[in-house]
């Protein structure tokens, strides 16, 4: 019986372990995709999908002129790269990330009129507002 008990902690563990492993930050989660934004990098715009998430409020930056996604963090004005790896698109369209996401901040995000806007990798990034008619 005591093989038995062992296998089954084992086993606990281990599901415990791959529970973790996919466990969301319930702050980072649920970045719906928004056409409110039109990004130009360098002074070109780019192909990019862009999320906004209320609750932190944050917005997911994913482009290929970039080298990682990003999230902007709108409280903090900070920039942080994101693991791709750790991006999961939900049925809804959604986005969530999850746990060990953020790989550190790299930036900060400044406001201007011509909209928000920060350096990273030596690369000028602005999300320019979209208006609601188009």
């Amino acid at each position: 019986m005591p093989t038995l008990r062992a296998l089954l902690a084992t086993l606990a563990l281990i599901v415990m372990t791959l529970a973790t492993a996919h466990a969301q930050d319930a702050a980072l989660a649920g970045f719906k995709p928004t056409k409110a934004y039109q990004v130009v990098v360098d002074g070109k715009p780019v192909a990019a999908q862009v999320y906004e998430q209320g609750v932190r409020p944050a917005v997911l930056l994913i482009s290929t002129a970039l080298a990682n996604p990003l999230m902007l963090d709108i409280r903090t004005g900070r920039i942080h790269a994101v693991d791709a790896k750790k991006l999961e698109k939900q049925r809804d369209g959604s986005m969530d990330f999850l746990a060990g996401a953020l790989q550190g901040v790299v930036g900060e995000v400044s406001m201007s009129r011509e909209g928000t806007s920060f350096t990273y990798q030596k690369r000028k990034v602005v999300l320019v507002p979209v208006p609601a008619s188009q």
